[in-house]
């Protein structure tokens, strides 16, 4: 039972991959409503601080139409947001799982897991990882939003890309990330922004 179940996950993640690689030639793009640089300086009662510099060998990997990375302050504590945004899923420009950029850059995943948001939709679950690198620890929280839904499974993500496309004419997509100190009282904090900021990309994808 678990060798089928494992190798219907295969073929699932291979069908994904393959069907939005086909669907390149033949669906077009679809543009932002707004840069995501709009999104507000005031989420959640965090402000914004200053937008982060990504260096350019990772932004050559991330391979995204647009993005976002900028920090937000409130009460002497500090989150990082970051939002790459795909037009149109290509080959070699789709949504990268952080389950593969972060050990990629030397971070650990030590606790995979989920929690609860209130988003636009209703009740969503969003990924929860505890990591650490160089003895740091730290926490991430990150979804997978388009301008219908919001997924935390980027297997589910890549399935409803292919239907997108052939469905709508519309492939586009994009991850967001928070990282935020492995601290209850700023997990706390960060719940109600992550809320904020799928109304607010919800919308920014609006067109």
């Amino acid at each position: 039972m678990h060798k089928a179940a494992c190798f219907w996950a295969t073929f699932g993640m291979l069908a994904a991959t393959l069907g939005i690689s086909s669907l390149s030639d033949l669906r077009g793009s679809q543009e932002l409503a707004a840069p995501l640089t709009s999104l507000p300086a005031s989420i959640g009662g965090w402000s914004a601080g200053k937008d982060l510099e990504i260096d350019e060998r990772a932004l050559a990997r991330l391979n995204a139409d647009s993005y976002v990375s900028r920090e937000y302050l409130k009460n002497g504590n500090q989150i990082g947001l970051f939002i790459a945004y795909y037009a149109h899923q290509k080959s070699g420009g789709y949504m990268h799982s952080p389950k593969v950029c972060l050990p990629s850059s030397g971070w650990e995943i030590e606790e995979p897991g989920s929690i609860q948001v209130n988003s636009p939709d209703g009740t969503v679950p969003i990924n929860r990882y505890v990591i650490s690198k160089s003895g740091e620890k730290s926490l991430i929280l990150y979804w997978y939003q388009s301008s219908d839904r919001i997924l935390a499974d980027e297997y589910w993500t890549k399935l409803y890309l292919i239907h997108d496309g052939l469905a709508h004419g519309r492939a586009a997509g994009s991850v967001v990330r928070i990282q935020l100190p492995l601290d209850r009282t700023v997990e706390k904090d960060a719940i109600p922004f992550a809320a904020e900021v799928m109304a607010d990309l919800r919308r920014v994808f609006s067109k």
